[in-house]
């Protein structure tokens, strides 16, 4: 088996299953951009690869968080992160190295999307909240113009 089948087992192995899936994706996905298995799009696919570990683990937040946007805000700290100062061989004892500064930038991302996410869907509830009490209090009228015609919805309360 190669490097990267390795991570897979390891990721999908019954010992890792009481490993905080939070924990197991940062292992997973610095693993996966330390081993670099293409030419190009390597961290592309291990965000993506990472988002999924979370979704199947249950962190999904119905696809409302996205790790893209902390990284992009963060790029040099992301990849100073990524480095520890290790060789740049993965085989020169990157296999041992301290993940313990990645894995908290990676939790701190993690936190931060998901508070994103949190305030998107209090505004969304807080503006659910005034329609329904404009909807329940109020006689309105909405017209719509499309292709010259005119739609018009009525609700009463």
């Amino acid at each position: 088996m190669d490097i990267a089948e390795d991570l897979v087992a390891w990721v999908n192995s019954p010992e890792t299953y009481t490993i905080p899936v939070t924990i197991k994706a940062g292992i997973f996905m610095w693993q996966f951009l330390m081993i670099h298995p293409y030419m190009d799009g390597n961290g592309r696919t291990a965000r993506m690869l990472t988002t999924y570990l979370l979704r199947r683990d249950g962190y999904g937040l119905k696809g409302m968080f996205v790790l893209e946007n902390f990284y992009d805000r963060n790029l040099a700290e992301y990849y100073r992160r990524l480095q520890l100062g290790l060789h740049h061989n993965y085989y020169f004892r990157r296999n041992e190295a301290e993940l313990t500064p990645w894995l908290g930038f990676f939790v701190d991302g993690l936190a931060e999307v998901f508070q994103e996410a949190a305030a998107i869907v209090s505004e969304k509830s807080t503006q659910m909240m005034r329609l329904k009490s404009f909807r329940n209090g109020t006689t309105f009228r909405i017209y719509f113009h499309v292709n010259r015609s005119v739609f018009r919805l009525l609700s009463c309360s």
